[in-house]
């Protein structure tokens, strides 16, 4: 979209947690990037949704908020390779729902603008602190169980959950006949997970490339549209060879 072909296509707009519990505070994070050669005129608008408090004791002094319009807004120069950012926080509804919190990005010198927006489902299913365990150093050729705890700390249950796993090249699943050369997409887990819940799943994998760090990615869905990566960073060690030992008795 236009969005991405502009000189600020890179600019971010996100929030610290997808997920929160219902009167939870949240963080929003606006940070407008120019990846043009020359400073560009810019300005935004946020109309802050209607079910969001939000907490103007946070604002940034530079950002103007109008009460009646809900309507934040700035303007201003942001320069090449220098980001400028806003942050600011918000409680979210006190019963679950889901928000599109929106910010429309105008450069009105170049007669460009776009927008970009968030989701925000209070009250969902949250496996955010999901992650991989420690993994201690693997050895090439020696088979190794990759361990990932799967945990749902939000307030409903996750109904339909996948987790993904993505094997970079040099790392294969034990079950292989063939080495995956480009990589290989596993999905070890596929169910529900009650809120507060938590289930281990080990991924066995057979590693068979030393030298740099090689990479495993957890892609995580909670089935209702919110997704989660989490990556492991491998250290393989190389193979260990034992040759005998000859000795020689001196003449």
């Amino acid at each position: 979209g236009v969005g991405w072909l502009s000189p600020l296509g890179a600019s971010q707009w996100r929030v610290d947690r997808t997920t929160p519990q219902p009167g939870a505070p949240v963080t929003l994070t606006l940070a407008l990037r120019n990846d043009a050669p020359v400073a560009i005129e810019t300005a935004f608008t946020h109309t802050v949704p209607s079910s969001l408090t939000l907490l103007t004791n946070t604002l940034p002094p530079a950002l103007t908020f109008d009460a009646p319009t809900r309507e934040l807004t700035w303007s201003g120069v942001v320069v090449p390779g220098v980001p400028v950012t806003f942050t600011w926080a918000a409680l979210a509804p006190g019963a679950p729902d889901t928000l599109t919190p929106t910010v429309m990005i105008a450069m009105p010198v170049l007669k460009l603008n776009f927008s970009r927006e968030v989701v925000l489902r209070v009250g969902d299913s949250d496996l955010g602190t999901s992650d991989w365990s420690a993994t201690p150093p693997l050895k090439v050729d020696q088979s190794a169980a990759l361990p990932f705890v799967l945990r749902n700390t939000g307030i409903a249950p996750v109904t339909e959950g996948v987790l993904r796993v993505w094997l970079r090249p040099g790392v294969a699943p034990l079950t292989a006949t063939v080495v995956p050369t480009r990589g290989i997409e596993l999905q070890p887990w596929k169910g529900a997970l009650n809120s507060g819940d938590a289930v281990t799943v080990t991924v066995s994998v057979m590693p068979w490339l030393s030298g740099a760090p090689l990479r495993v990615d957890a892609l995580l869905s909670n089935g209702n549209g919110v997704t989660w990566e989490r990556s492991l960073w491998l250290q393989i060690l190389p193979r260990e060879i034992y040759l005998p030992l000859v000795f020689r008795e001196a003449p």
